[in-house]
């Protein structure tokens, strides 16, 4: 059965106007720099260090109790430049996939725009969550944190859970609308899949950067605050990871096994008239209509078999292994590495 009549871009609204998150809005200052974007983040890790350094210098909070300037500056900078990054391949991925969406030119900025820009009131949503989760999560572990963190070290630490919170509703909001611009696609081609392939990549690269960024983080925090603040999110984000790559294919996926379904019942219909066809062809002995119907058999089932091997996965074979790999691959040499230690009696 076929499936729904595919949706065209018009539907995705492009005409509202929206106040741009300030994390996109500084995404598009640094996109302006004259320096490469690489760059400009290790200067900003670097400037980090000596800032947060000389804060602690003048505070007398040369050895904090807990925490180091570490785990917020690798948090942040990391948020910011793997959120330019996903921004700029999230182009791209737009691009290649505009032959089967057939977007105009100034459509396909519009589109590019409201795929890399979040709404100002959904960032703030956002941040304030994830602020309030943080508080609780450290809240659970050391009960009244005052004691053991500086003031401007928890407004550090604030703003950069809503830095992360911003980032999260940011994901959230440009895979939602990945799902969006693959049911507006109205020129699917089983037979040519490469530019359905294009937002996969994307979601890839989102769902690794997300678990790297909280294995990042992890590495240098220490043992006692790890438990509740960052173990919990990593199993969390494992979970999620596998959410960001597959949901917003899902419905690619589906129009894709429609599409698929349409062809076979084509074949079919064409086989049952040519079996209907055998028994007469078959009993009038002619040699010539026999063969032609043999051809014809052999012809469809081939057909049959080719339509039958075609995927309906819109990613290839290899992403699918890379993904499982960034997965799995640091549980992994985690586990290894925690066998090891007990060997060792540590």
């Amino acid at each position: 059965m076929p499936g729904p009549s595919p949706a065209t871009n018009s539907d995705i609204n492009l005409n509202t106007t929206y106040a741009p998150a300030f994390i996109d809005r500084f995404a598009r200052l640094v996109d302006q720099l004259p320096v490469p974007v690489w760059v400009f983040y290790l200067l900003l890790l670097v400037a980090g260090y000596l800032f947060f350094g000389a804060i602690r210098l003048l505070t007398g909070y040369q050895q904090s109790q807990t925490l180091t300037p570490a785990p917020a500056l690798i948090w942040d900078v990391s948020i910011l430049a793997l959120h330019q990054y996903l921004d700029g391949y999230a182009l791209r991925a737009l691009a290649s996939f505009n032959k089967t969406l057939g977007a105009s030119d100034e459509r396909l900025a519009q589109l590019g725009r409201r795929l890399t820009v979040l709404p100002l009131r959904l960032e703030v949503i956002g941040a304030v969550f994830w602020v309030l989760l943080a508080l609780v999560l450290v809240w659970v572990q050391l009960g009244s944190f005052l004691e053991y963190f500086a003031p401007w070290e928890i407004l550090i630490s604030l703003t950069s859970f809503a830095i992360g919170g911003a980032f999260f509703v940011h994901i959230i909001y440009q895979l939602r609308l990945v799902s969006r611009i693959h049911a507006s696609a109205a020129n699917i081609d089983l037979f040519d899949p490469e530019p359905l392939y294009s937002f996969s990549r994307l979601t890839m690269r989102t769902a690794i950067g997300f678990v790297v960024l909280q294995y990042l983080v992890l590495l240098v925090l220490p043992g006692e605050i790890r438990i509740s603040t960052v173990l919990i999110p990593v199993v969390s984000a494992t979970g999620l990871a596998v959410v960001f790559f597959v949901w917003p294919l899902w419905g690619m996926h589906r129009r894709l096994v429609a599409n698929k379904e349409r062809i076979e019942g084509g074949i079919n219909a064409l086989l049952k008239q040519s079996v209907d066809e055998l028994a007469p062809v078959v009993r009038s002995g002619v040699p010539e209509d026999i063969e032609r119907l043999e051809k014809s058999l052999s012809a469809l089932r081939a057909g049959k078999q080719a339509v039958g091997d075609l995927p309906t996965w819109p990613w290839q074979p290899r992403t699918v292994r890379g993904f499982a790999t960034a997965l799995l691959l640091p549980i992994f040499l985690w586990l290894i590495q925690e066998l090891l230690a007990r060997v060792a009696g540590f």
